[in-house]
């Protein structure tokens, strides 16, 4: 069975988005979890209309693109020059040095400047390093600009090679996987959260859905290896999450049901008695089970805070673009940001986000403008056509429409810098390479005559 497949026309770009939502209230509804605040059917509601209007949008936009090419006679149009194997490989390989150079730099800052005790585990470095930043209004070291400014560049890197996976060598594909797993290791110890595992995760499946669209297998590979290594991964990220839970809980110092049961209502929500009858499972079972729980919690729980925002009299416009004006607070460009809301630390989701700041109408306009910007990305990908800026744009929309249902992109930690990450290699190819087309591999002619038919290339 093919991942993302093509459904009466309609792009992987766009259906990934569809599939997303729909594992998302698939898990609203089979935890053992219920959300008692009064809003909670209205927060729905607001959710299924930010994805219909959406879909509604990409579909329409999608229809008109296509009509209108049908509608031109195929053209013969100059093309930049593809990248070659030698030059996408130097771009993997950078990406990954320069990801390097960034990492080693916030180990120095977190170990050597701010003094975070990673002996005591993850969850209390996390809150050693949460209290550090507190204390400050700027940056702790000058060497906290390379570690954010290239700590990200990896992103780039694995997302440029999953899309041309079979152009690379066998040597670079081994030291890419290497070295990518390292550093979001190093970036998970080194913030003791997941949100950096949790993006390269998406980004994954971003550049699978953005490989169907282009005719090729979402994952390269003969289909037991690509399963097998998929299972692996999972399981490894499934298995880091609950470390950290059950760091957590440890550091707390209570059981795991005990700690499964104040997590789910810090987050908004009440067990039900299906919760409750895990309790009966054997031990390691049961322990597992909760944290698996909290775990779906974790990535569900926007929708109660939706909720709850919906209860407050008045807002404050405080949700959205908060780590760009937290970021320019730090580096002195802007005044100080207002980080202080009442759900500070919860996760809330894009169009959530966007009720609170600007209300319905906010939540119209997102949804209108996530539309287009899927649309806008299939088209690029089924024309083929663009540098790294374009490969950015569509990287980034995809992102953010797999996010989604959790939060605002923009405003994680990772995004802002991975977004960097790609412009920096898309100047550094400029630079070395000249203009290139990222979007193909291979073919060593300076001008390339294309032919559009149906909106494709041919």
């Amino acid at each position: 069975m093919k991942l993302f497949p093509q459904v009466s026309g309609v792009s992987p770009i766009i259906a990934i988005f569809a599939l997303t939502w729909g594992l998302y209230f698939s898990l609203l509804a089979i935890l053992p979890i219920h959300y008692p605040s009064g809003e909670y059917r209205n927060s729905l509601i607001l959710l299924v209309t930010y994805v219909v209007v959406t879909l509604a949008t990409a579909l329409c936009a999608e229809i008109a693109a296509r009509t209108s090419s049908d509608s031109k006679p195929p053209e013969i149009a100059p093309a930049l020059r593809p990248l070659d194997h030698h030059e996408l490989e130097r771009l993997v390989l950078v990406g990954l040095l320069f990801s390097c150079i960034g990492v080693l730099s916030l180990a120095y800052v977190r170990l050597f400047v701010q003094g975070i005790d990673y002996s005591r585990g993850l969850a209390v470095a996390r809150e050693l390093w949460n209290a550090e930043g507190a204390d400050r209004s700027d940056i702790s070291s000058l060497w906290s600009i390379p570690g954010y400014g290239f700590g990200f560049f990896f992103f780039a890197s694995t997302f440029i090679a999953h899309l041309h996976w079979e152009q690379l060598r066998p040597n670079v594909r081994r030291a890419l996987l290497t070295v990518a797993l390292l550093l979001v290791a190093a970036h998970s110890v080194l913030s003791g959260g997941r949100s950096v595992l949790l993006t390269q995760l998406i980004s994954i499946a971003a550049a699978a859905a953005t490989r169907r669209s282009q005719g090729k297998r979402a994952f390269p590979g003969r289909f037991w290896l690509t399963f097998l290594a998929a299972v692996i991964v999972l399981f490894g990220a499934g298995g880091y999450f609950l470390y950290i839970f059950s760091e957590r809980a440890n550091a707390t110092g209570i059981a795991s049901d005990a700690y499964a049961k104040s997590m789910i209502i810090y987050m908004g929500g009440a067990p039900t008695e299906k919760f409750f009858a895990i309790a009966s499972l054997p031990a390691p079972l049961a322990a597992t089970t909760h944290f698996g729980v909290i775990g779906g919690a974790y990535v569900t729980h926007s929708a109660s805070t939706v909720a709850s925002v919906m209860e407050y009299a008045s807002r404050r416009g405080t949700a959205t673009f908060v780590g760009a004006r937290a970021l320019l607070s730090r580096i002195g460009l802007i005044s100080g940001a207002d980080e202080s809301w009442v759900l500070a630390g919860a996760f809330l989701s894009l169009p959530g986000a966007f009720w609170y700041d600007y209300g319905i109408l906010g939540v119209l306009a997102i949804a209108w403008l996530s539309g287009i910007a899927l649309a806008y990305a299939a088209r690029i990908v089924r024309l083929s056509s663009g540098g790294g800026v374009s490969l950015a744009f569509c990287a980034a929309a995809l992102i953010t429409a797999i996010l989604s249902p959790l939060i605002s992109a923009p405003d994680s930690l990772a995004f802002p810098f991975m977004v960097l990450g790609y412009v920096g290699l898309a100047f550094y190819s400029y630079i070395v390479f000249g203009r290139r087309n990222w979007w193909l591999v291979g073919c060593s002619c300076t001008l390339v005559a294309t032919a559009r038919v149906d909106g494709e290339l041919r």
